[in-house]
């Protein structure tokens, strides 16, 4: 290297073991800088995959939680199936309404897929059954159903409600005798 022209005084320059420990410290601090920077950078990244693996597990969450309501709706219908197999069960048993029985069965077949049977309960006076539709659309196309079956000689809406998170409820009274 070249002669370097000092211009301080020569009292003023740092001493040797000075000069070694600026020098030191100067390298210390670079390599500071250089472990700062890349921690900054590993932490950044941590926080990315840590956010991106968020997004996955709340995505992954809303899917299921998406299967758990669609299996509770098949376990309802499985569930009121199984009602209305046992209460047609009893039902059979007694011979004074087995003709109310056979007209009911005829009009489950003809039930439009999105309909819903809650209670039922045939006696001698006729039947009478809960139905829960999810609009009006289905409410009337079941009404039109049951109109056009002639089956019944009488169709009485007992009741009719409406729960906007569930529906349409009604109640009919269906009896195949003119009373």
């Amino acid at each position: 290297m070249g002669n370097s022209i000092n211009l301080l005084p020569v009292d003023l320059a740092p001493t040797g073991s000075i000069a070694k420990i600026a020098n030191t410290l100067r390298k210390v601090n670079v390599l500071l800088i250089i472990v700062f920077f890349t921690g900054g950078a590993i932490i950044g990244a941590i926080l990315l995959v840590t956010s991106i693996q968020i997004r996955q597990v709340s995505l992954s969450n809303n899917k299921l939680t998406t299967n758990i309501k669609s299996l509770e709706k098949t376990e309802q219908r499985l569930v009121l199936a199984k009602d209305r197999i046992d209460k047609a069960g009893t039902i059979l048993k007694k011979n004074f309404v087995s003709n109310e029985v056979q007209n009911l069965q005829g009009f489950y077949s003809q039930l439009p897929e999105d309909v819903v049977v809650g209670e039922v309960e045939v006696s001698e006076k006729g039947t009478d059954i809960s139905i829960l539709t999810t609009n009006s659309l289905s409410l009337s196309r079941l009404l039109a159903t049951v109109v056009s079956l002639s089956i019944y000689k009488r169709v009485e809406l007992i009741s009719f409600n409406y729960n906007p998170s569930l529906g349409f409820i009604s109640g009919l009274h269906l009896s195949s005798k003119d009373i």
